[in-house]
């Protein structure tokens, strides 16, 4: 059989908000999974883990930009898609920053029943903070122009934008561009 180890998404979460993922093992081994240990990954300048509930799991560790998770089971796991944990992450971003979910099966530890290696494909997830931040634009064009001139600057958005709209006005005109 096969599986796949994966962890849900979690978007547009408010600084100082929670969000909760779900860490799942699509769980279709013949003979069954006895054993795994998995450790989620994250960007501890963007998420900061809170807990973690235990659902098919024995143990688990939280640490600064990392969880681990891990089962032992001497009869298997049911097959399907086996919850292991969900994880209730804190965001520690308002500017839309994102950060990878990353799923890894620690080495030597993912085995059947009878102690035999396995191995599954990964999907990784993203946490998303909300963006709340308004984009940062930077003019490098002089202050005294002459009556034709460009413009030129940068913007700057973490959490990306859509359409940019500029206004020029002076003492008797105010022009959407």
């Amino acid at each position: 059989g096969t599986g796949t180890l994966y962890v849900t998404d979690a978007s547009d979460v408010q600084m100082g908000s929670n969000a909760t993922v779900s860490i799942y093992i699509t769980n279709d081994f013949e003979p069954k999974i006895g054993a795994y240990n998995v450790r989620m990954y994250f960007d501890n300048t963007i998420v900061d883990p809170v807990s973690i509930q235990r659902f098919n799991a024995s143990f688990d560790n939280m640490f600064a930009d990392y969880v681990l998770i891990n089962g032992f089971n001497a009869y298997g796991y049911d097959n399907g898609d086996l919850l292991l944990a969900t994880v209730t992450l804190e965001s520690l971003k308002n500017d839309g920053s994102a950060s990878e979910l990353g799923m890894q099966m620690w080495p030597g530890s993912f085995a059947d029943i009878n102690d035999d290696s396995l191995t599954a494909s990964i999907q990784n997830g993203t946490f998303t903070s909300k963006d709340e931040v308004a984009p940062a634009i930077t003019l490098s064009t002089p202050a005294t122009v002459s009556s034709t001139f460009n413009i030129a600057g940068t913007i700057t958005d973490v959490g990306g934008m859509g359409t940019a709209q500029a206004t020029l006005s002076n003492a008797t005109h105010t022009v959407p561009v």
